[in-house]
C-alpha cells in the first residue's frame, strides 16, 4: 500500500488555558491538509471511535510547524506524526489507512451533522486493514 501522504497530530493550547488536538492529513501527496479538532490523542488508538470537528483545510507548513498561532489563538506543538494512503473523501464519508508508527490502522469517518457553526464527524478505528 502506498503510504505517501503525511499526517500530524498537534496539541493546540489556547490563551484561555484550554487545549485540544488538531489532526491534519494531506488530501493528496503535497496537498492541503484536511484538519479536524479532536479531544484526545488519536495516535494511540487501535480500536474504538472518536468524534471530531472539521475546521477547514490548512497549509502543509503545519505538518512541521510548532509555535505561536496567528491572531493570538495560542500555540501548537506536534505530539505525533505519521503516514497514510491517499484518503478517500466523499461528501459524508472519509476512509483512511494510516500508520502512526505502530502499524497500519483503518479509520472510517461518517459525517454526523453540518451546522452554521460546525461540521461534526465520528471516526471508527480498526486494526483490520
Amino acid at each position: 500500500m502506498d503510504m505517501s501522504c503525511r499526517m500530524a497530530l498537534l496539541l493546540h493550547e489556547t490563551p484561555d488555558g484550554a487545549s485540544h488536538h488538531d489532526w491534519m492529513l494531506e488530501r493528496a501527496p503535497g496537498g492541503l491538509l484536511a484538519t479536524f479538532r479532536v479531544d484526545e490523542r488519536i495516535d494511540r488508538l487501535d480500536g474504538g471511535a472518536f468524534e471530531a470537528e472539521a475546521i477547514g483545510d490548512h497549509r502543509r507548513a503545519y505538518l512541521d510547524y510548532e509555535g505561536e498561532v496567528s491572531g493570538g489563538r495560542g500555540h501548537v506543538r506536534r505530539v505525533a506524526s505519521g503516514w497514510c494512503a491517499a484518503p478517500r473523501f466523499e461528501r459524508d464519508r472519509i476512509e483512511v489507512v494510516a500508520d502512526w508508527g505502530a502499524g497500519p490502522i483503518r479509520i472510517l469517518g461518517v459525517r454526523l451533522e453540518v451546522g452554521a457553526e460546525c461540521e461534526r464527524w465520528i471516526f471508527r478505528v480498526s486494526a483490520e486493514v
